[in-house]
C-alpha cells in the first residue's frame, strides 16, 4: 500500500486517558452527590467527547442548567488534570517512529475538546510525531461524521486509498466508513475486539505490536 497519511484516534488508540477521564468526572459527580462510576462503565461512555461523557454518567432528569454548569466545570478541571494518570499503549511509539521514518504525514482525529486533545499530544509526545490535531470544537460536526477528515485530506491533496485510519471504537469505523478511507481497528483500546467485530470491523489487532508488524509487511 502506499500511504501518504496515517490518522489516528487519540483517546483508546494512542494513549489510555481512561483513568483521568473516569478520575475527573467522578470527582465533579460526587461534588454534586450523584453516583459515581467504574471504569468499565467509562469504556461505553467515551468516545463521543465530553459532554457525552458526562450526559450518560448523570441520571435521568438532571435539569439543562445544572447539567451545563457541571459540563463547564468538567472542562475547566479536565484541562488541567488530562495527564496525570493517562499513558501511552506500549508499543504506539514504535509505529509512530516507523510511519515517520516512511515519510508519512500522521495526524489526530478525535472527538475530544480541541485544547485537552494538544495537552496530551505536546505532553507525551513534544508534538515529533503528529502534523496536526483535528479536535471537537472547531467548524465541523464531530466523528462519525467524516466533514473534518475530507476537508484536511482535500486542503493535502491526500485521495483517499492513501489514508490509513487507526481507532478504536464504533465511531471510528463509521467514520472511516463515511469518508471512504481504509480502517485499521485498534482492539486494545476501551471497546472489546467482539463488539467492534459485530459493529463490523476487520483487521482487528489485540496489540499495538500486531499493528507494527502489520505496517512493516504492508506499506510500502
Amino acid at each position: 500500500m502506499k500511504i501518504k497519511l496515517a490518522v489516528f484516534d487519540l483517546d483508546g488508540t494512542v494513549v489510555n486517558t481512561l483513568p483521568d477521564i473516569a478520575h475527573v468526572n467522578n470527582s465533579i459527580l460526587k461534588s454534586y452527590g450523584f453516583k459515581e462510576h467504574d471504569l468499565t462503565s467509562y469504556r461505553n461512555f467515551v468516545g463521543w467527547g465530553l459532554r457525552r461523557t458526562l450526559e450518560m454518567s448523570l441520571p435521568e432528569g438532571v435539569p439543562q442548567k445544572l447539567s451545563e454548569e457541571i459540563y463547564n466545570r468538567l472542562s475547566t478541571e479536565y484541562n488541567s488534570s488530562s495527564v496525570v494518570y493517562s499513558e501511552v499503549y506500549r508499543g504506539i511509539n514504535d509505529i509512530l517512529g516507523f510511519l515517520n521514518n516512511k515519510n508519512i504525514r500522521t495526524i489526530i482525529y478525535t472527538n475530544k475538546p480541541q485544547r485537552p486533545a494538544e495537552i496530551i499530544i505536546e505532553h507525551f509526545f513534544k508534538n515529533n510525531f503528529f502534523s496536526d490535531i483535528l479536535g471537537s470544537g472547531g467548524i465541523y460536526p464531530d466523528k462519525p461524521d467524516p466533514s473534518a477528515l475530507v476537508a484536511y485530506m482535500n486542503k493535502t491533496g491526500v485521495k483517499t486509498s492513501e489514508v490509513i485510519f487507526v481507532g478504536d471504537s464504533e465511531i471510528d469505523l463509521n467514520t472511516a466508513v463515511n469518508s471512504g478511507v481504509h480502517f485499521l481497528c485498534a482492539g486494545w483500546g476501551f471497546r472489546s475486539p467482539e463488539s467492534l467485530k459485530q459493529a463490523g470491523a476487520d483487521n482487528i489487532f489485540t496489540l499495538p505490536e500486531e499493528l507494527y508488524r502489520w505496517l512493516l509487511k504492508n506499506i510500502e
